[in-house]
């Protein structure tokens, strides 16, 4: 006699966790209920995988993180070239006539050469500091005279524009964890598990008392899902990664792997031997997420 195989996916990821529950829930839906036994686990099942699915959207992405993010790109590209316009500048003779502009800004410069490497939100108080350093009459002068007005203008609007996004961010946090409670990704995972096993064992008892076709089919079926997002947890352990394209990362994991900084090439910090050649202020960034389950 066919029996319903357990499998609890300890190892998939929540995304691909949240699919092997969905493609469950359809076949439900898709064979009834009522033909399966299942009147009274299927409406609580299905409501606990929508709120898992919620959870899940919340985790991956909010639109306002990828408006921050592009307007931290603007900021740094706008930045770097401010920041090498006046490294640049710096290898004029003192007999030029820009000279006294440039060795001006030197200190303000110099004071907020590393800002690039801070975290969001501690630059956007940095950038303001810079900001309000250049705004002082003789530097907004230096600066006219050397042309960078107008990027100046274009750093403060980028800055003030990260700092709207951020606000609406938090705003839009703020309103789904209203909607979704305070219960996390992983506890509705773990919630969905127990009810999961209880139609495990509904199921194989109504096989075993209330055979049909219709719960034969039901088995053979979840037995294929089964097996499919085996492969697929099996994968994510001994790859580091999961090949599913549509999975999303666990609760609680976060960014990691970020590579070190590298301090500009600055009057303090020169380079080598001849001309020096600035190096980007900006810093690359690595990151991986993972996770775990609870596996029957």
């Amino acid at each position: 006699m066919a029996k319903m195989k357990e499998y609890t996916g300890s190892t998939l990821r929540v995304g691909s966790f949240l699919e092997m529950m969905q493609e469950l829930c359809r076949l439900i839906t898709e064979l009834t209920p009522a033909a399966l036994k299942l009147d009274n686990e299927a409406p609580v099942f299905l409501a606990k995988v929508e709120q898992l699915e919620k959870l899940v959207k919340r985790l991956r992405a909010f639109e306002e993180t990828a408006g921050v993010a592009v307007e931290d790109q603007t900021r740094d590209a706008i930045w770097k070239a401010l920041f090498y316009v006046h490294r640049y500048l710096e290898g004029l003779p003192e007999t030029h006539s820009l000279y006294v502009y440039v060795n001006r800004l030197s200190p303000v410069f110099h004071t907020y050469k590393n800002m690039h490497t801070s975290e969001l939100m501690e630059q956007t108080a940095q950038v303001r500091g810079f900001l309000t350093e250049m705004a002082r009459p003789a530097n907004a002068e230096a600066a006219q005279k050397l042309g960078m007005d107008k990027l100046i203008a274009a750093l403060e609007a980028a800055n003030e524009s990260i700092t709207q996004w951020n606000a609406a961010r938090t705003t839009a946090a703020y309103e789904r964890q209203t909607e979704l409670g305070e219960e996390t990704s992983d506890e509705v995972r773990r919630q969905l598990i127990i009810l999961y096993r209880s139609i495990v064992e509904r199921v194989n008892g109504a096989n075993l008392f209330y055979p049909s076709a219709t719960i034969t089919e039901f088995i053979g079926r979840a037995n294929t899902i089964a097996d499919h997002y085996r492969v697929i947890g099996k994968a994510t352990t001994s790859n580091g990664t999961s090949p599913d394209p549509s999975q999303g990362g666990e609760s609680g994991s976060g960014e990691g792997g970020s590579t070190t900084p590298t301090t500009p090439d600055t009057p303090e910090n020169p380079g080598t031997g001849g001309t020096t050649t600035p190096t980007d202020p900006n810093p690359g960034t690595g990151g991986g997420t993972g996770g775990t389950g609870d596996e029957g």
